[in-house]
């Protein structure tokens, strides 16, 4: 009987270190990315194309962290735009923001549906401030 609990526990917890490993992996696989990372935080555009690409592709392939990254800088620059008054590129930014963080979410990333509930709540708020856009965009999260 002992040997019985042992092994259905050896059963129960192999698919729990399997999940933690993949998600290690994913993480790794981000990480990689760290000098284009850098530099593009520095401004360096052809570092950003990269970055960005890879992450996108990352995320296609089901890498939880890497759309959840690519949302973070997504997000980033859909702010920045919209200080430079650049609205058409800050929805566009705003929309791989979301985007990337809601399948980062479906891939059960805690962090990233964290954020999506949080993009619905900036949004109602601006939306309460009569921002029809982010009426709209509240509906659709």
């Amino acid at each position: 009987m002992k040997k019985y609990l042992m092994l259905m526990t050896a059963v129960l917890l192999i698919p729990t270190f399997s999940y933690a490993d993949k998600k290690q992996d994913e993480v790794k696989e981000v990480q990689k990315l760290s000098q284009y990372d850098q530099k593009c935080a520095q401004f360096d555009k052809a570092a950003c194309k990269t970055l960005l690409t890879e992450l996108g592709k990352m995320c296609k392939k089901s890498n939880s962290f890497a759309c959840f990254r690519l949302g973070e800088i997504a997000a980033i620059n859909s702010e920045v735009a919209a200080k430079q008054g650049m609205t058409q590129d800050s929805v566009q930014w705003l929309d791989l923001a979301v985007g990337s963080t809601k399948r980062a979410c479906q891939l059960n990333l805690p962090q990233a549906c964290t954020q999506m509930r949080q993009f619905k709540s900036d949004f109602q708020k601006s939306c309460k401030k009569g921002d029809q856009f982010f009426c709209k965009a509240s509906k659709l999260l």
